[in-house]
């Protein structure tokens, strides 16, 4: 599996004309997240823990990678970022639902790799995306992974952002599908 995400990278990287450099730790990380291991990501900001689940994107073209982001300007700059790769993001928040309201229809059609998403929007009192997997086996089955980012803040901010606190109640309903925080 290390090869393969070694080489769709350096494909990626190649063709469009980046010259990056993946970190040994990167490969590793994606590697076994491809394998379905949970992985816990710890390091530094800024040392490009978002490219590892780019890797895994670009090892597996067809599969969703759901991601968990605490806030909507972390989700904006997120979204952006896989475009450089060439990698078709989203964000699926109440304001991105408002001005899109055929947006989870898209994402259950394949259009997006990355999928980034509040907590909020599988909360119990809000399960849409629970409920749109579990309607559509398609798109269950091509769901490859789940990331919490910003992981540290679940157990800081679930006094007041409930929701966020709670988020490891979506694990029974993805059995098989690994988890990353970082």
């Amino acid at each position: 599996m290390r090869a393969k995400v070694e080489a769709a990278f350096a494909s990626r990287n190649a063709r469009l004309g980046l010259g990056f450099d993946q970190r040994a730790w990167q490969i590793a990380a994606a590697a076994e997240f491809m394998l379905g291991r949970d992985v816990s990501l710890i390091t530094g900001t800024g040392t490009g823990k978002s490219l590892w689940y780019l890797l895994c994107n670009m090892a597996n073209l067809s599969g969703i990678i759901v991601v968990f982001s605490p806030l909507l300007s972390l989700m904006t700059d997120q979204v952006e970022s896989p475009s450089f790769w060439d990698v078709k993001s989203c964000a699926i928040s109440s304001e991105t639902m408002k001005a899109n309201p055929r947006l989870t229809r898209d994402v259950a059609h394949g259009d997006y790799q990355l999928v980034f998403m509040q907590p909020e929007f599988c909360s119990r009192s809000n399960a849409d995306f629970i409920r749109m997997t579990a309607e559509d086996t398609a798109l269950r089955s091509r769901i490859i992974g789940i990331v919490v980012d910003e992981a540290h803040l679940t157990h800081s901010w679930r006094s007041f952002r409930v929701q966020w606190g709670s988020i490891g109640a979506i694990r029974p309903f993805f059995p098989g599908v690994p988890i990353m925080t970082m």
